[in-house]
């Protein structure tokens, strides 16, 4: 165990909101996936240090950041992108490429419990940064090497961005009208199941290392096996029956009524499938005649007329407003909800009750706004955020504190260029 983690422990100090704290993660990450995973460790109390290139820094700090303006009309310091991936670490500046910066990267993954990196396969191996590099210097550590398509296979080497594995896994081709273009989800959903993936494997191998006594390891994640794997059900519906699954906007595969309805002001997403919520509908919506259909008797009648079932629906929705069904339906059980625009999202009153949008003051230079981490412990939400931090921000803090450097070594590496 983890020495710091073990001290707290012994001392019944441990914070349960914080559960990883003494954790120490050294990341090469950049972009969204990796840094994503080592945000929601950070948020869990792990000490991350976030390793970037002087002068420029993570290439998502500069993801179109002037195409959206501050409420005032002022200029970004950093993108959306990265303000959503680097709360809760410290930034330092180092030059990979040079031999000095490859050994402050040994020195402080020496000190660390996992590193994290999103390189081209084998790229890191060039600079002694690769895994069986630094399992040398720290035999048990950990890792984690998120990559498009893995360590491994005959796509390995291939560059990929979200939209290549949206497209390639099946989730594009499943995504959007019937009758329309395949459709990419509208935000980078394998990036995100990558970062999950990788932050639970993280998980899974400290409790291995430090619990089972399994030792180091190297973990390989992948942005299209993720990709695939979150299309499981309907790539077993495919093995079952050889037909492949297609398109159906808004629609629930196998069921209806589950879709979008156009009210006279507005659409609403609702949701009746079950023969017991159907006749709540129905009763509700002053509908009696569709319970005496044969077309519609069933979940599997309604599925295959589900177009002339989205008829009558969509022709009585249109005689009242979204808040009126939305107030009626929900009084009769009958799962449904107003499709938001994110300016709605925000101003919801549960969404606001629940603390979903984090404000952050960033050392006296500005305010950050960010969504806030869903988990709760204990029904508690997570506390002590810090505001993502300004491109090498702690980098002579971590080199002092955390490998003794004195000042004028830290001035004589700033004046190479190395930090």
């Amino acid at each position: 165990m983890n020495e710091v983690l073990e001290a707290l422990v012994r001392a019944g100090t441990g914070n349960i909101s914080r559960p990883l704290e003494g954790v120490r993660i050294l990341e090469l990450g950049r972009l969204f996936a990796a840094p994503f995973a080592t945000q929601l460790l950070a948020d869990m109390g792990a000490d991350v240090i976030k390793v970037e290139r002087p002068g420029h820094g993570d290439d998502f700090r500069h993801y179109a950041p002037r195409t959206v303006k501050t409420a005032d009309g002022g200029e970004c310091v950093e993108s959306a992108n990265y303000r959503s991936v680097n709360r809760n670490k410290r930034s330092i500046t180092l030059d990979m490429a040079s031999p000095e910066g490859q050994e402050i990267v040994r020195d402080l993954a020496a000190k660390s419990d996992i590193v994290v990196e999103n390189f081209k396969v084998g790229s890191l191996a060039k600079y002694g940064l690769d895994y069986e590099s630094l399992k040398r210097v720290k035999p048990d550590l950990i890792y984690v090497s998120v990559t498009g398509f893995g360590q491994e296979g005959p796509y390995s080497s291939r560059p990929g961005t979200d939209a290549t594995f949206q497209a390639m896994s099946g989730i594009m081709d499943l995504t959007g009208e019937p009758q329309g273009m395949p459709q990419r989800i509208g935000f980078v959903v394998s990036d995100m199941l990558a970062g999950l993936y990788a932050a639970n494997a993280m998980n899974m191998a400290l409790r291995a290392r430090d619990v089972l006594g399994a030792g180091g390891q190297h973990i390989d994640i992948s942005l299209f096996d993720c990709s695939v794997s979150a299309i499981a059900a309907q790539a077993i519906e495919y093995f079952i029956s050889g037909r492949v699954p297609t398109r159906m906007g808004s629609r629930a595969h196998g069921s209806a009524p589950s879709e979008i309805f156009r009210c006279a002001d507005g659409l609403l997403q609702m949701q009746a499938t079950a023969d017991h919520q159907f006749q709540r509908l129905c009763e509700t919506m002053e509908l009696p005649d569709l319970l005496k259909d044969p077309r519609f008797s069933s979940r599997a009648e309604r599925f295959h007329n589900v177009d002339a079932l989205a008829d009558v629906l969509n022709a009585r929705f249109a005689t009242g407003t979204v808040a009126q069904w939305y107030e009626r339906l929900l009084s009769a059980q009958v799962m449904c909800a107003p499709v938001y625009s994110l300016d709605h999202t925000f101003d919801d009153p549960h969404v606001r009750h629940r603390g979903m949008r984090l404000e952050l003051e960033r050392d006296g230079v500005d305010e950050v706004a960010l969504v806030a981490n869903p988990i709760r412990f204990g029904g508690k939400p997570v506390k002590g955020y810090r505001a993502p931090p300004f491109l090498g921000q702690h980098t002579s803090q971590v080199l002092a504190d955390e490998l003794g450097l004195e000042g004028e070594e830290i001035e004589s590496l700033k004046q190479k260029g190395v930090i």
